[in-house]
């Protein structure tokens, strides 16, 4: 009986053992196989996101495709608004016309250096200018610079104004016409 005992005992000591040892086992597998499906959620979803945004940059290069006939529309209306620079060459003269038709007398000159880029295409040219006339000619004179300018785009700064004899007024100004930098071939 006694070796039963120690039989029985050694068996169910194994057997314990046994299921113990299972136990662990399947503990670990579980935790490495847990650590994998982690590893490969993380991969999938790296990769969705990456086919979102290529799906993303594919319907933006699309829309590109589909508005290229109205930018080129654009661009051509744009360069019939904005001369080139060899272009700003005719300014001097539609400002003198504008004077005569003003009754005024007109002085302009453009900043020496030859114009500042501006980034994205387009530069701009500094200049200055004076004008004298009867107050209400020149103030039809600057009304006529705003509100007529066929093809430039200006801003004056640092207006200054004198009074010279009855009602004649002098106006001195310095400005930046805007201008489309082209290459010309």
């Amino acid at each position: 009986m006694r070796e039963m005992e120690k039989n029985y005992a050694r068996t169910v000591w194994v057997s314990l053992g046994l299921i113990m040892g299972s136990f662990i086992l399947f503990g670990f597998l579980l935790r490495w196989l847990s650590g994998e499906a982690a590893a490969r959620v993380g991969e999938i979803t790296q990769k969705r996101t990456e086919l979102r945004q290529q799906a993303r940059l594919v319907e933006t290069l699309a829309q590109f495709k589909t508005i290229a006939p109205e930018i080129v529309t654009y661009e051509s209306k744009l360069a019939d608004l904005i001369p080139s620079r060899d272009r700003l060459i005719d300014f001097p003269a539609w400002l003198t016309l504008l004077a005569k038709s003003n009754g005024v007398t007109v002085k302009m000159g453009f900043a020496q250096g030859g114009g500042t880029s501006l980034g994205d295409g387009m530069g701009e040219m500094g200049f200055s200018l004076e004008a004298a006339g009867a107050t209400n000619r020149v103030k039809s004179f600057l009304d006529s610079i705003e509100r007529s300018s066929p093809r430039y785009v200006m801003r004056l700064s640092g207006l200054g104004v004198t009074r010279g004899n009855g009602d004649d007024y002098t106006v001195r100004s310095t400005g930046e016409l805007l201008y489309a930098e082209i290459e010309i071939e």
